[in-house]
């Protein structure tokens, strides 16, 4: 009986036709996505990329296109998704005014960086917060 229902289990992750994981199943965590959106709500202004009056709404679609997409490109590179990823920011942009080539892209590299060490210090029980950045000192 216990196999049996693993087996049930299993499939209502999956798609009856494809076999693929259903899109419930790719869906990244919410606690994790509300975590790193609170995360860059209060961080943004410290970043590299950030000008002076600017509010959190116009680098949020960059930070949540790189929050999802971690979880649906996994085991890829930002440079592999990079065309993707400003595909999303762009359909997903909203009232935002930033461009892509100008901020959106620094922004959503950091978010996905970012990701990637919560993902990375979740495994072995460190602080991703307290890692450096590349260009930040």
């Amino acid at each position: 009986m216990r196999n049996q229902d693993n087996q049930q289990h299993g499939k209502q992750n999956q798609n009856q036709t494809s076999g693929q994981p259903s899109a419930s199943a790719r869906e990244p965590n919410m606690g994790q996505r509300e975590q790193q959106t609170a995360y860059w709500r209060q961080q943004y202004q410290s970043e590299p990329y950030y000008s002076q009056g600017e509010g959190f709404e116009q680098y949020e679609p960059a930070y949540r296109t790189a929050i999802e997409g971690r979880d649906r490109y996994a085991g890829q590179q930002f440079n592999e998704v990079e065309s993707s990823l400003k595909n999303e920011y762009q359909a997903n942009q909203g009232s935002s005014t930033m461009s892509w080539d100008t901020k959106g892209k620094q922004a959503c590299r950091a978010a996905w960086d970012y990701a990637d060490r919560t993902t990375a210090s979740k495994q072995s029980g460190s602080d991703p917060s307290n890692t450096d950045r590349p260009g930040q000192q």
